[in-house]
């Protein structure tokens, strides 16, 4: 049954990774930030977080809403059929009250984080300026050499989003061929996964190794994006479960033996509803951070597949 969980996963996957936010994400950070940001930083980064801020809230956050209720259904159909599945549907009374008063915080997180990032940003920009003055380099100079720096790197990034892009459908296949393996294939397909899961991290790893100043606020706004989406898709999937009767959860570590530390030691941990909250999968708590893919499912499911609940197993060596 743990297919019905990789199948909440699949439907929350594209608008939390969003390799089509991510390069409008980038496209807005290039055009607002470069056009002014070496004469007005903090107005310029202000404005260039207001905007984002709107893009997400308005375009971004109802999709995740949407698909996370929707995650629901697959775990819901298992549990109780279609009727069930039709009362989780929709939420209202005062579990809607609380899915939207964690909206209005979710959309204040995130301005925050926006502005730590362009606080941040501005305050690297203004000391290189001081740095610049103090050695004789001209102002108009600088800015030139910041700027064909920053291009180039972000036109780097957009090819490590490209690959990373890439990586997460070579990863999903993958992940759909092991769901559906026999047992005589399930460990070639399980290497697969693996495989596919270290290509990932690599091309993660490529876009982290990014240096200049816009590069960096970049990946500073899309791991913020990451989280505040995932968040919102979370509690969607949440609300709809909840709304079907069920108020305790167990955490299930959908990457098992790949599973972070902080994940694998939560996997088959069952609690309340509140004792969860800000805890959960994608609550930035968890060693994985925004990376982090897990899920919460009622108890009731898992004590009708205990399989899914066990303690992880250590991956097998290579040479096994």
């Amino acid at each position: 049954m743990a297919d019905r969980i990789l199948a909440a996963v699949a439907i929350q996957r594209p608008v939390v990774i969003g390799s089509n936010r991510q390069s409008a994400l980038t496209r807005l950070v290039a055009r607002y930030a470069t056009a002014a940001l070496y004469t007005r930083p903090g107005e310029t980064i202000d404005r260039l977080g207001h905007q984002i801020a709107r893009e997400l809230t308005k375009k971004w956050f109802p999709q995740a809403a949407d698909l996370g209720a929707r995650s629901a259904k697959p775990i819901l159909q298992a549990l109780g059929g279609k009727n069930l599945v039709e009362k989780g549907s929709r939420p209202r009374g005062r579990i809607l009250h609380e899915f939207r008063r964690h909206h209005r915080f979710n959309v204040r997180w995130l301005a925050s984080r926006l502005k730590a990032e362009g606080a941040a940003l501005s305050g690297e920009v203004e000391a290189a300026f001081l740095a610049a003055e103090r050695d004789g380099v001209a102002r108009k100079e600088l800015i030139g050499r910041l700027l064909d720096s920053d291009r180039a790197e972000l036109r780097q990034l957009g090819k490590a989003n490209a690959r990373i892009a890439k990586a997460q459908d070579g990863l999903q296949k993958a992940e759909r061929g092991a769901a559906k393996a026999s047992k005589r294939k399930r460990v070639r397909a399980n290497r697969q996964v693996r495989q596919a899961r270290d290509e990932l991290r690599k091309a993660k790893a490529s876009r982290r190794a990014t240096r200049s100043f816009l590069a960096r606020l970049d990946v500073g706004i899309q791991a913020a994006a990451r989280d505040a989406i995932r968040r919102e898709a979370q509690a969607a999937q949440t609300a709809a479960f909840r709304q079907a009767g069920y108020s305790t959860f167990t955490w299930i570590a959908v990457n098992g033996s790949d599973a972070c530390p902080s994940c694998e030691s939560r996997h088959g941990q069952t609690k309340s509803v509140t004792a969860w909250r800000g805890n959960g999968p994608g609550d930035g708590t968890t060693y994985c951070g925004t990376a982090c893919m897990c899920q919460l499912v009622p108890a009731e499911y898992t004590r009708g597949n205990p399989s899914i609940a066990k303690p992880i197993a250590a991956a097998p060596s290579s040479g096994a």
